[in-house]
């Protein structure tokens, strides 16, 4: 993932490493600025990376603490992490 299209969300309460990576929309000609938002947890004790959430910047500004918060919820409940 290059690194510089990643940035980590900061605040979270969560012990927690989140980040959300930009992705251009070939559908849009407007950059990655209009494109798709790809937001993910990384666990970096199990060298995973888990996706959360998938949205086109066009439709949705952005995405809550308490959606993120949800997400990883369900996340762990899946999966036992």
């Amino acid at each position: 993932m290059d690194q510089s299209r990643v940035d980590y969300i900061p605040n979270l309460k969560l012990n927690k490493q989140i980040g959300k990576f930009r992705a251009v929309n070939s559908d849009i000609q407007k950059g990655k600025s209009a494109g798709y938002r790809i937001v993910f947890y990384q666990d970096n004790a199990n060298l995973a990376i888990y996706p959360l959430a998938v949205y086109c910047k066009s439709e949705k500004e952005n995405i809550s603490i308490r959606e993120i918060e949800k997400l990883i919820q369900e996340l762990e409940a899946k999966t036992g992490l």
